[in-house]
């Protein structure tokens, strides 16, 4: 009888430290996932704001916005200043026309807990939202939970 304890003693212990083990890896688990959870992407849309002024002379003026979001788009994500890049560009009138613009400002900002490509991607996202909700608009701003784009007509300041 003592020998059945004994070895039921040792059983139960030895169950109870597997259940530990299992514990401990569902734990581990569970940590994992949440960091993966916390980590991710978020790109939901947080707020728009859409000058009320339309181009004049759409051709050229949406090139010019093409080409100031595509250099915050490759600028951003390698912004020293943790994913955080402005821009100004002034239109030469004797080398093109200038549309709209004799200047235009830009704004690219990412979260500094995303990744390079995040950022690259949450920038996408948003520019394709900016075109979906300020069509043909001499300026726009779009923040996206973990980035934010925003151009216009005239100086941008910090605006955090």
């Amino acid at each position: 009888m003592a020998d059945t304890q004994k070895f039921r003693h040792s059983e139960i212990r030895a169950m109870a430290l597997s259940w530990n083990v299992v514990i401990v890896f569902l734990a581990v688990g569970f940590l994992c996932v949440l960091f993966v959870v916390v980590e991710a992407l978020d790109v939901h849309l947080i707020r728009t704001l859409c000058n009320e002024e339309v181009f004049k002379s759409e051709g050229y003026s949406h090139q010019r916005v093409v080409e100031l979001i595509h250099d915050i788009l490759v600028h951003t994500p390698n912004a020293t200043a943790g994913n955080n890049y402005y821009v100004h560009k002034t239109c030469d009138k004797e080398e093109r026309l200038c549309g709209d613009f004799q200047d235009i400002y830009g704004h690219g900002k990412c979260n500094a807990t995303v990744s390079e490509d995040d950022c690259r991607t949450c920038l996408g996202v948003a520019y394709e939202q900016m075109f979906l909700e300020c069509p043909n608009r001499i300026g726009a701003q779009i923040q996206l939970k973990d980035c934010r784009l925003r151009y216009e007509k005239y100086g941008i300041a910090d605006d955090e």
